[in-house]
């Protein structure tokens, strides 16, 4: 697996086009990775199970798509949990600000 650089990193952490935002049902908006950190600690499981659950995986899509960040979402992509979710997003958002100071 390649490492991210310092431009890579400085592109994940950064907000996505107005038309890629993450909406969610509770009528928040994520516009980047520490968006999604913030709403992943605030938002209720039921909320939580609206975008991951058996069948889906919202944010492993968004991450993956939008954001562009392959290994996050590969990490993130059989979770079940909120609280490993945030811990994995928390993590990555660690390791991308040390690559960019």
């Amino acid at each position: 697996m390649s490492r991210t650089s310092k431009e890579d990193a400085k592109n994940i952490l950064s907000n996505v086009p107005e038309d890629k935002v993450f909406w969610l049902n509770n009528g928040g908006v994520l516009r980047n990775l520490q968006e999604l950190s913030s709403a992943l600690a605030d938002i209720s499981e039921e909320t939580f199970g609206y975008y991951v659950n058996n069948e889906k995986n919202d944010f492993k899509n968004w991450v993956n798509d939008v954001i562009g960040d392959k290994k996050l979402a590969d990490e993130i992509a059989k979770t079940k949990s909120k609280e490993h979710l945030l811990s994995r997003v928390n993590k990555r958002i660690n390791q991308l600000n040390t690559l960019i100071k």
